[in-house]
């Protein structure tokens, strides 16, 4: 089997606020710079994952996040909005390996093809960003560290990842 590289701390100094915008504005959204469903946007200084129809989650390992804070109040000024600092909330884990999607299609039976998604893997609350087809970062509640590495653990001593 490749080699499959787990990190559940990966990024630990990056930036992440989470965006809501009132639904009046939500339906602009593209018209204001943000990516639409299942969909992620990548600048040089901030990445911008789509969350739902009015939520996003943007994260930065070059600016603060009381800058990004600030960049919605700016980029944002005339829409109804609501910008979060989750740093301290969120852990980020960066999954690579061959066997990849396989080992996230245990956690949980969705189209990992999506360059964003918002869904429940091991049972937590998580939202995976694919940076290649077999690279993903995937943000979840630091809370539950232990138990996602437990839950790997396991998954990857499952001989159809063997195979895969």
């Amino acid at each position: 089997m490749a080699e499959q590289r787990i990190d559940l701390d990966a990024h630990p100094r990056r930036a992440k606020v989470r965006l809501r915008l009132g639904m009046s504005a939500a339906s602009e959204a593209a018209r204001l710079g943000l990516p639409g469903t299942l969909e992620a946007k990548t600048s040089a200084e901030v990445t911008v994952l789509s969350l739902g129809p009015d939520q996003w989650l943007l994260v930065s390992d070059q600016l603060s996040s009381e800058k990004l804070v600030a960049m919605c109040a700016n980029q944002f000024a005339d829409v109804t909005h609501h910008a979060v600092d989750v740093s301290a909330a969120l852990n980020c884990a960066t999954v690579q390996g061959a066997s990849t999607p396989a080992l996230l299609s245990m956690g949980a039976g969705v189209d990992w093809s999506a360059k964003c998604i918002r869904t429940r893997f091991a049972a937590v609350a998580v939202v995976a960003h694919r940076h290649h087809e077999t690279s993903f970062d995937i943000y979840y509640d630091r809370s539950l560290r232990d138990y996602l590495r437990q839950w790997l653990d396991h998954a990857l001593r499952d001989p159809l990842l063997a195979h895969g």
